[in-house]
């Protein structure tokens, strides 16, 4: 079974695609070019004015501290063989188009990438498929650990697996997934938990279709919910939550995650 995975290249999706090619050592990992000499990671953020782009470069070395000690302590980075270093703007013309299809993926599989153009979802032989850190369709888009963090909506901390589609994470759920909750619990350490239980997931779909037996049609999104833009995450609102966590006023309660399934 051939699997490519279209990645940000950031700690979380080295995570996933280490779980991956511990069981498919074959599979291809199509990534953003990295930055910064000697470093496996890309920085999210864009260029913006002065102070927010002071604000979201301290935001991303603060992420980074957090993801090393969480993920890979003593950056004790796994070996990711069969990459595809791809400028980001490459994916869709058809020179990047026609490297994706030259893998020929049974699988193809994205996580923080950008959006891929129908072409490309159709390429693979068995399903294209999308791993969103967040619940939809009430949060898609970015920071979607956050949001429910600053809104209190606790109901909502989860990643969900679905099949892609046209538009921002819309297609079908095959899998949700809402970690163990407990109020001591902040945006780092909920993030870690469930990127464990989405790789979980993603191996249990892999395995579902390796031995035959997959359906693959999952369960439709009821409403269109909300699409939560970079932009939207301002310094502001970060210092709002942060200031409420401390006092205690926003502070997960003690709650058992699950795992759904639509397969």
């Amino acid at each position: 079974m051939k699997i490519v995975f279209i990645s940000g290249y950031t700690i979380p999706e080295l995570y996933f695609i280490h779980k991956i090619q511990q069981k498919y050592p074959e599979a291809a990992v199509v990534h953003r070019k990295a930055t910064e000499t000697g470093s496996p990671i890309v920085p999210l953020y864009k260029k913006r004015p002065f102070f927010r782009h002071l604000i979201n470069g301290i935001d991303w070395k603060i992420r980074r501290i957090c993801w090393d000690r969480l993920f890979f302590p003593n950056k004790a980075y796994p070996e990711i063989m069969n990459r595809h270093p791809i400028e980001w703007h490459l994916h869709n013309t058809p020179v990047g188009t026609a490297h994706i299809k030259s893998l020929s993926p049974d699988i193809l599989i994205t996580c923080r990438a950008p959006i891929i153009s129908n072409e490309l979802i159709r390429t693979p032989k068995i399903a294209a498929i999308n791993i969103h850190t967040g619940i939809v369709p009430q949060y898609r888009g970015n920071d979607t650990i956050f949001w429910p963090l600053y809104y209190s909506d606790f109901d909502y901390i989860g990643g969900t697996i679905h099949l892609l589609s046209e538009g921002l994470d819309k297609g079908n759920v095959l899998i949700q997934v809402r970690p163990d909750l407990h109020p001591s619990d902040g945006l780092f350490s909920l993030e870690f938990k469930t990127t464990l239980r989405l790789a979980d997931a993603l191996l249990y779909i892999l395995k579902t279709i390796e031995t035959g037996s997959p359906n693959l049609t999952g369960k439709p999104q009821e409403f269109k919910g909300r699409n939560f833009k970079a932009s939207k995450r301002t310094p502001g609102k970060s210092l709002n939550y942060l200031f409420r966590r401390i006092k205690g006023t926003s502070r997960p309660p003690e709650q058992t995650g699950r795992v759904t399934y639509w397969l």
